[in-house]
């Protein structure tokens, strides 16, 4: 796979020597689309979890999930702690490798509360009654929207950030966004209330598969032949992001590994 890193904050708004935040491309997607949705439909907040890991040299975030506000209008929003419970609950059975294969009779217990098989009924209660720490732990990431105004960090972002969001896990990220698709991200230590890191950089992690940048490229190659010298395809990528921009991290994000890949 081709990972290419793409900037999604401004350069003069990015603290140097940070660790970046990361985006997965499902990630991105969903943030941007409840963001831009919630904006043009009532002009509200939105706000969500995520599950963040230390990866590709940064805090990558592998998916996020929306929850239902308790109170929410257009410049702030609070989570429903009950709602936020169900979402944690259903993290962990989903990522369980107890109920691999498992996924639409927890879709159905998370509806309902009851499924029809014992079998699996009797796995999912094992699964909440003893769940995995490490699944847990990696829900640290929190989002929320501004609607149609810019992004910063009110007085209540602060508590949320630093105080009210997994008080006991020993580091956060946290990220604001708005309509418009600017991002502000930040990094918090609630068990230690250490001063926070702000203004980290925010990627998102896009992935080609070899085949198709083979295709791609052998395109612009043959296509250009007759008009430029023609770029070898492995460092095509490369003079296009500096034709582009910085797009690529500040940093070596080290060797992919077949499970990232």
């Amino acid at each position: 796979m081709e990972k290419i890193f793409i900037r999604l904050n401004k350069p003069k708004r990015v603290a140097q020597n940070v660790p970046p935040v990361i985006l997965s491309l499902t990630a991105y997607k969903k943030i941007v689309l409840w963001t831009r949705w919630a904006a043009k439909k009532n002009g509200w907040e939105v706000s969500g979890v995520g599950t963040c890991l230390k990866r590709h040299g940064g805090y990558y975030v592998n998916d996020v999930w929306l929850i239902e506000p308790e109170k929410v209008g257009a410049a702030h929003v609070d989570m429903d702690p009950a709602h936020l419970n169900k979402v944690v609950q259903e993290v962990s059975l989903l990522r369980s490798p107890k109920l691999k294969g498992y996924d639409k009779d927890i879709k159905q217990y998370m509806q309902t509360g009851t499924i029809g098989d014992p079998e699996a009924f009797m796995k999912i209660a094992d699964t909440l009654a003893n769940p995995q720490g490490g699944t847990l732990r990696s829900l640290r990431f929190h989002w929320h929207s501004h609607a149609n105004f810019g992004v910063g960090w009110s007085g209540t972002d602060e508590r949320t950030a630093r105080r009210d969001f997994c008080p006991d896990a020993d580091w956060t990220i946290s990220v604001v966004t708005n309509a418009q698709g600017h991002f502000l991200a930040r990094q918090d230590f609630p068990r230690s209330q250490c001063e926070p890191k702000h203004e980290l950089p925010v990627f998102l992690l896009h992935s080609i598969p070899g085949n198709i940048s083979s295709k791609y490229l052998r395109e612009y190659n043959n296509k250009h032949r007759n008009h430029v010298k023609v770029t070898p395809a492995e460092s095509l990528f490369d003079e296009m992001a500096d034709l582009i921009g910085d797009t690529r991290l500040p940093f070596n994000p080290g060797t992919p590994t077949a499970r990232d890949a």
